[in-house]
């Protein structure tokens, strides 16, 4: 993803940088901005989904293994 978004942006920069005397136009610091937004609110949300709702992923699996176990030996003579 990151070789990805820095071709984008230095092929950006190459093109709209050089050719507007050495400043950016307004179209390429909204480009830019729009594709590290876009980055950054995806690693946010894959964050969450890694720490939190897989922990609660797991939790709720190790309490039914940990009731299937009870009942299983429960039912031994």
């Amino acid at each position: 993803m990151a070789p990805g978004l820095s071709t984008l942006v230095d092929g950006q920069r190459n093109d709209l940088y050089t050719g507007h005397g050495g400043h950016w136009s307004i179209m390429a610091l909204l480009t830019v901005i729009a594709s590290g937004l876009s980055v950054g609110s995806s690693c946010v949300l894959l964050i969450m989904y890694k720490f939190v709702n897989l922990e609660k992923v797991k939790q709720e699996h190790n309490q039914m293994m940990s009731a299937h176990h009870r009942f299983l030996h429960s039912q031994e003579p």
